[in-house]
């Protein structure tokens, strides 16, 4: 092997410095470095997007930017929102992000909740996204892991900004 090019029919496309493998395009698919071959490591997936975040408990919401990146299984889902759920008992999700999560009740992914207007962030907690699903939901730092509600916005609009990194299915 020498540095530069190889192009080889069964095995892809390799690319070589100091006559070492540096990268290889799959002849099945996806990107392989360094030398590994194998398939279950190849990267074979990268997408940006946009998503609609919903309210799937009830209540309206203005969207004002929904994003995502997608590298492989990993996914980073992005929005600034103004929520007004309904006020009732039923747990607030922000629910439509594009991937539903791993279906294991072990898994946990979560993220920041940057800005929540004048309700209190830190007692809202984190965002979590609930496995096997594509909500995100939060439970109040208090150490009870009781999930926030909707009535704890009492009906009023709350503009939040927050991310959630989590797994693909």
């Amino acid at each position: 092997h020498a540095d530069g090019l190889g192009i080889y029919g069964h095995d892809g496309i390799s690319f070589y410095t100091s006559q070492l493998e540096r990268a290889r395009i799959l002849s099945s698919g996806g990107i392989t470095f360094n030398g590994d071959t194998a398939t279950a490591n190849a990267l074979d997936d990268y997408e940006e997007g946009t998503w609609t975040p919903t309210l799937p408990s009830g209540g309206s919401i203005t969207i004002y930017t929904a994003t995502y990146t997608k590298v492989g299984r990993k996914v980073t889902a992005y929005c600034y929102v103004g929520a007004t759920p309904t006020n009732d008992n039923y747990i607030f999700y922000i629910g439509g992000l594009p991937y539903t999560a791993p279906n294991n009740s072990n898994y946990y992914a979560g993220g920041s909740l940057s800005y929540s207007g004048s309700e209190n962030t830190s007692s809202l907690g984190s965002p979590l996204v609930l496995y096997n699903n594509t909500v995100i939901y939060f439970h109040y730092l208090t150490g009870s892991g009781v999930q926030v509600k909707n009535n704890q916005f009492g009906g009023r609009t709350v503009p939040m900004i927050l991310q959630v990194h989590y797994d693909a299915a």
